[in-house]
């Protein structure tokens, strides 16, 4: 679904979409937002971890663990440009 500007600044009014803090309004174009992202992220790492079970339901779950051991801790100072087939995860403290 694609939609216009409005219909973003209508959805976040009725609070549809939550954004914190409100994006300004030069952040909008027809039918996007500009939105700037924390400078800490997590880009997940080629090589995944094998035969790890990961199971959010259990006691033992740690989700910053999870996130250290299959994402990479980066910190953008600049602009950045995703390359294709890439995925962040942010902003995670570590």
């Amino acid at each position: 679904m694609i939609l216009t500007d409005r219909e973003i600044k209508i959805a976040i009014h009725r609070e549809l979409i939550g954004l914190n803090p409100e994006p300004a309004g030069d952040a909008f174009s027809s039918t996007s937002v500009d939105l700037t992202l924390d400078p800490l992220m997590r880009m997940f790492r080629k090589e995944v971890a094998h035969g790890i079970n990961i199971d959010p339901g259990s006691i033992e779950f740690n989700f910053h663990e999870i996130a250290n051991l299959l994402t990479e801790r980066m910190i953008f100072e600049t602009q950045f440009n995703l390359p294709p087939r890439k995925l962040l995860l942010g902003p995670v403290d570590s």
